[in-house]
């Protein structure tokens, strides 16, 4: 019940705050630690596991405009041009424009796991609500894994998204870090929970494998991965440093935030980052459940429903195992023997996964008040998501088709709202340092 009380006192400051930043402060810790036990005895403090049950996604109450344009793109009752006059009515109202979170946001990127889609997620909530997030320099910045503390001077003296703003605290850290006690301390200090994604660590290695190139690995032939695992050759490949990018444990290193260095205090912070997954302490989102993941995040921080709609940077939002038939033969027997080999290779990560996974199922059954309203808030964030791709879609057109089509003064709000959404890590930071030097794009 104090958490509980704690909770709405928090949120009911923030709304009434007329400062364009969430109140920065209040969840300010009094002591900076360097590991994970002793980081979670000081967050539970301020622990908030909220009993509110949501009848609706999209509540009609609150959000009557929305409800209704969806409602419309269901039924296939309105055209695009007409879509796209109302989604402008609705970003550019003052309800939407003033919305807050109801705490900072600290995200973890991790590697190989649809993080960028939920990151770039995130950055549009800072730019919607004229929240502060950082704003790299240069392409180094923009593509490492920030180590904190070392790196912490630095992190906190990035310029934001305000012009006027320099440095932290943030509202908003989307970026790939290492988790250090610094980051609540002094880099995100209003947010109470910590938010990552984790993924099947077999899907994830044989995504890594793909991408980097660092082991057999052949799209259109499942088989060529399958027996790599499987044969002879694994042993010395584990052992091998060639593996440069593929390597094993990279979700827990992450998380735990021990690099690429493994000490003597892991195990003891991997099994308490275990108990603040058990008391929503840390939010762990799951690829394979994009859906499910997302209105977590909606509910926990109490964001806009436009908010949390997302453009799939390859991300599959569904609990299927797509991702060996789209690259190739069955789900076999072969598959799964390969699977399981790389689970084992990575015990960590897989115990992360497991408890992602039930703390989701927890999460979804406490969130909705019934199984048919939570079937139907998954429906309509599908809804919203391909309501937004489409006008995201019509809207980046060429300039004259675009002015004749729905008017100058729309296209640039739709434009920059959609284009938040769509653009990847780099292409973010890149275009918002243009901005604050007064050349970019939506200036």
């Amino acid at each position: 019940l104090i958490n509980i009380i704690q909770r709405e006192s928090l949120i009911n400051i923030i709304q009434r705050s007329s400062s364009p930043r969430i109140a920065h402060g209040i969840q300010r810790r009094s002591q900076q630690t360097n590991n994970w036990t002793a980081a979670t005895s000081t967050i539970s403090s301020n622990s908030v596991i909220s009993n509110n049950i949501s009848d609706s996604f999209i509540d009609p109450i609150l959000y009557p405009k929305l409800h209704t344009l969806l409602q419309k793109w269901k039924t296939s009752s309105i055209s695009i041009e007409n879509a796209i006059h109302e989604l402008n009515d609705i970003i550019t109202s003052p309800q939407y424009k003033t919305h807050r979170p109801s705490q900072g946001i600290l995200f973890l990127k991790t590697h190989k796991t649809g993080s960028s889609t939920v990151a770039s997620m995130l950055r549009s909530v800072a730019t919607s609500h004229n929240l502060m997030a950082p704003v790299f320099y240069g392409p180094g910045d923009r593509r490492r894994a920030f180590r904190p503390p070392d790196k912490l001077d630095k992190m906190k003296n990035f310029p934001t998204t305000n012009p006027n703003v320099h440095g932290a605290p943030y509202d908003v850290w989307a970026n790939h870090v290492y988790y250090d006690n610094s980051l609540r301390e002094h880099v995100v200090p209003s947010a109470s929970q910590i938010v990552s994604i984790v993924r099947d660590p077999a899907s994830r290695m044989r995504s890594t494998c793909s991408y980097f190139h660092c082991c057999p690995y052949n799209k259109s032939d499942a088989s060529v991965w399958n027996e790599f695992i499987l044969g002879e050759g694994i042993d010395e490949w584990y052992e091998s440093e060639k593996r440069r990018n593929c390597k094993v444990e990279m979700m827990s290193k992450e998380i735990v935030g021990t690099g690429f260095d493994v000490d003597a205090t892991f195990e003891d912070n991997l099994q308490s980052v275990l108990e603040a997954v058990q008391q929503r302490e840390v939010i762990l989102l799951v690829m394979e459940r994009m859906i499910e993941s997302i209105l977590v995040l909606w509910f926990e921080y109490k964001l806009h429903p436009l908010d949390v709609a997302f453009l799939s940077k390859k991300v599959r939002s569904q609990n299927l195992k797509e991702d060996v038939v789209i690259h190739g033969g069955a789900y076999d027997r072969r598959t799964l023997l390969a699977e399981n080999v790389m689970r084992k290779l990575n015990p960590n990560d897989t115990k992360l996964y497991r408890a992602a996974n039930i703390q989701l199922d927890g999460y979804i059954g406490s969130i909705f008040a019934n199984f048919s309203i939570a079937k139907q808030a998954t429906e309509d964030l599908r809804t919203l998501n391909n309501l937004i791709q489409e006008v995201c879609g019509r809207v980046n057109v060429v300039d004259e088709e675009k002015q004749i089509f729905i008017g100058k003064g729309i296209a640039l709000h739709l434009e920059y709202w959609c284009s938040e959404k769509q653009l990847d890590d780099v292409q973010w930071h890149r275009e918002h340092m243009l901005i604050l030097e007064g050349e970019g794009h939506y200036i």
